[in-house]
């Protein structure tokens, strides 16, 4: 909670306790800050949230929030019309950005985890005074230099209209051309002495990793698979992230692939982590690959 505010979860404790007298605040911990940290603490987002404690748990209301932003609404007559809903909310801010940035905000959707201004400008055509326009309104946030993000509530409004645009495919397959291209050059990177910092930028961002992999998995694009592969397996085989390569690997081999070059690399690799665990615990390997 202290990392998300723990303003925020008292706010959050003070709304509820308005419409359910005996809320847990302690029982709820874990979907309150959660509920927190989509919606970056934003009063009334987290006053909507709140309202519906009435009928659901903290729980349902973050996994309710994760799948719609219809849930954060209310009925209630003595509220304004546009404070009625986050949807409202976004409405309104949408209606009053230009075209240009409408199209920007909307393709920033694809982006888990937070994104560099470079990655914003392959992906979403956004200059640096784009990104911080969207700032400035309150529809991206500054997470540290040069690295930008977009709350869970932001996320979801953007996609519906990047979807709406008719630009989600294209918009993933540039994401996905760009953390591919972003692996391979990070391959060679991982032998030499730049390693720790390499291993940490691709830690900042493996979300868009992990989701750039997942999208070309699903949309057979072989070519960004093949980019990747090498670079994830050595990443994973440096870092803690094995058990969730091995993964991704498996996923892929699940797949229809047509090209039976990619299906041999990636069965080495599978491989090549059971060798390797084999080292430290082969039967841990065994029962996580097989």
């Amino acid at each position: 909670a202290q990392g998300h505010g723990a303003g925020q979860v008292v706010a959050v404790q003070r709304h509820a306790r308005r419409v359910q007298p005996t809320f847990d605040l302690t029982a709820e911990h874990e979907a309150v800050v959660r509920i927190c940290m989509m919606t970056t603490g934003l009063p009334l987002a987290l006053e909507l949230a709140a309202s519906w404690l009435k009928g659901l748990r903290a729980t349902h209301i973050a996994q309710a929030m994760h799948r719609t932003l219809d849930l954060l609404s209310t009925t209630a007559r003595n509220s304004e019309p546009r404070h009625r809903s986050m949807r409202a909310v976004f409405d309104t801010s949408w209606a009053l950005l230009p075209d240009h940035e409408r199209q920007i905000f909307a393709r920033l959707a694809v982006f888990r985890g937070g994104f560099a201004s470079a990655a914003a400008a392959q992906v979403a055509g956004a200059s640096l005074a784009d990104l911080v326009a969207l700032v400035e309104k309150s529809l991206v946030q500054l997470e540290a230099a040069d690295r930008f993000g977009m709350h869970e509530l932001s996320r979801q409004y953007a996609g519906e209209q990047l979807e709406a645009l008719g630009e989600a495919e294209a918009a993933h397959l540039r994401h996905s051309d760009y953390f591919a291209g972003l692996m391979r050059g990070y391959e060679a990177a991982l032998k030499g002495p730049r390693q720790l910092e390499t291993m940490r930028a691709i830690e900042r961002d493996f979300e868009n990793v992990r989701l750039a992999w997942e999208w070309s998995t699903r949309h057979g694009q072989a070519a960004q698979i093949h980019a990747m592969l090498d670079g994830l397996y050595l990443f994973a085989s440096l870092s803690s992230r094995y058990r969730e390569t091995i993964a991704l690997f498996r996923q892929a081999l699940e797949q229809p692939l047509a090209d039976e070059l990619l299906r041999g690399r990636l069965l080495a690799r599978r491989w090549g982590y059971l060798h390797w665990w084999h080292q430290a615990d082969s039967s841990e390997a065994l029962t996580s690959i097989e």
